[in-house]
């Protein structure tokens, strides 16, 4: 979800390494849903300039669910 192709409809930072950069701009997107393949660095820089943002707690705080396993994912199925 926060590498360059998925990220250029919510995020535009200076380079495409900063992955938790981006995942924090996906938190903050007020977008109702994501789903996607997970977070390279959701709980700090993915490499040097990146931002240090723990993603799960910002999502978790923003009123977004967290679904990250198959079988959490299927018990949404009615």
């Amino acid at each position: 979800m926060d590498h360059a192709t998925p990220a250029s409809y919510y995020a535009s930072v200076p380079n495409r390494g900063l992955m938790n950069n981006i995942a924090t701009l996906l938190a903050n997107t007020g977008y109702e849903f994501f789903g996607g393949g997970g977070l390279v660095a959701p709980e700090g820089p993915a490499r040097s300039g990146d931002t240090e943002t723990n993603v799960w707690d910002l999502l978790s705080t923003n009123g977004s669910t967290i679904l990250n396993d198959r079988a959490s994912i299927l018990s949404l199925k009615t």
